[in-house]
């Protein structure tokens, strides 16, 4: 956040800046290697600050492109044989999103029902918690295996259900990202708020 409140106060300017693209390397390199979503979160980060400054597009790439795959190449070094890793770790906001709209009584068709009904039983999506996804993505009912067999299925129902539920997306993305980037160093909604 440092980093990125010091880019926005230079206008950009420190794109141009060897020290500065360092910092923001070694900063990527930190967030996707500890991280189990943050390719996800650094690639978003990358596509809204092309938007912003756009004239730095090079800079760009090679600060966020280079440490990403150096991350990855050294994550799949590092990662112990046969240890698959989990989807619902990548993807814990955008099933936050989708629980959201679920245990909220959203519309969805008789084919995401089934889907996300396979994923979860239907009475279950009821024990979202608008802070924190974990009671979701670690029920013991949660089929882990099926959402890292039909990744694509699952990605495809998130996008098809924001445009009728984009109000319901934001407010999941704030709560359950609230303990990031709320003031206070302590608070209660930092934890399992179920209400």
């Amino acid at each position: 956040c440092v980093l990125l409140l010091e880019l926005a106060e230079s206008k950009g300017e420190l794109l141009n800046d060897t020290k500065y693209c360092l910092k923001c390397m070694l900063t990527i390199c930190v967030i996707t290697g500890f991280r189990s979503n943050g390719v996800m979160i650094m690639i978003g980060a990358l596509v809204l600050l092309l938007v912003v400054y756009k004239r730095y597009w090079k800079q760009m790439l090679v600060s966020f492109l280079l440490p990403i795959g150096v991350s990855c190449i050294l994550s799949e070094f590092f990662m112990p044989v046969g240890v698959e890793k989990l989807f619902q770790e990548k993807v814990a906001i955008p099933l936050q999103q989708v629980s959201a709209v679920v245990a909220s009584g959203g519309e969805l068709t008789a084919k995401q029902e089934e889907y996300l009904y396979r994923l979860l039983p239907e009475e279950k999506w009821q024990n979202y918690a608008p802070s924190c996804a974990d009671n979701i993505k670690w029920d013991d009912d949660f089929d882990r295996q099926y959402l890292n067999e039909t990744k694509a299925e699952f990605l495809k129902i998130w996008v098809d259900l924001f445009p009728e539920n984009i109000s319901t997306y934001v407010q999941a993305y704030i709560m359950e990202t609230y303990g990031i980037w709320g003031m206070e160093t302590r608070n209660s909604e930092q934890y399992y708020v179920k209400d």
